[in-house]
């Protein structure tokens, strides 16, 4: 189950990142239902811009847990989408739908350091 599934990856993230811990959602083929939205987000989107912005989500490469023969580098487990003001890292599940976490771009310091100097030099 999903929801059962996203409730079990909020409560690790909270324990591990605490307030930088945005919000978590299960991106469907249609719809997403929002598991976790920290306080003060709240306020700044109604339901249709929060579906919106998750359903954005909706268009990224084939995402899967399975391996694959035609795979090279191996399956895929996480896409990582590095934004301006959270990192959003989306998980396959179930082989029919995603999740989303978004935390606070300090949680990926490191992370955003090494993409900024890669952009540097392009």
């Amino acid at each position: 189950m999903p929801h059962e599934t996203a409730a079990r990856l909020a409560e690790y993230a909270h324990n591990n990142v605490n307030d930088a811990l945005r919000t978590i959602a299960v991106i469907y083929e249609d719809d997403c239902e929002v598991v976790y939205l920290r306080d003060d987000l709240k306020g700044e989107y109604t339901a249709d811009e929060y579906k919106a912005v998750a359903g954005s989500f909706r268009v990224v490469p084939e995402l899967t847990a399975d391996m694959t023969s035609e795979a090279p580098l191996g399956s895929k487990h996480c896409l990582i989408h590095y934004h301006e003001d959270a990192f959003v890292f989306q998980f396959p599940h179930e082989g029919c739908h995603s999740i989303l976490l978004s935390v606070e771009p300090t949680v990926g310091s490191r992370l955003r350091s090494f993409i900024n100097g890669c952009q540097e030099q392009l």
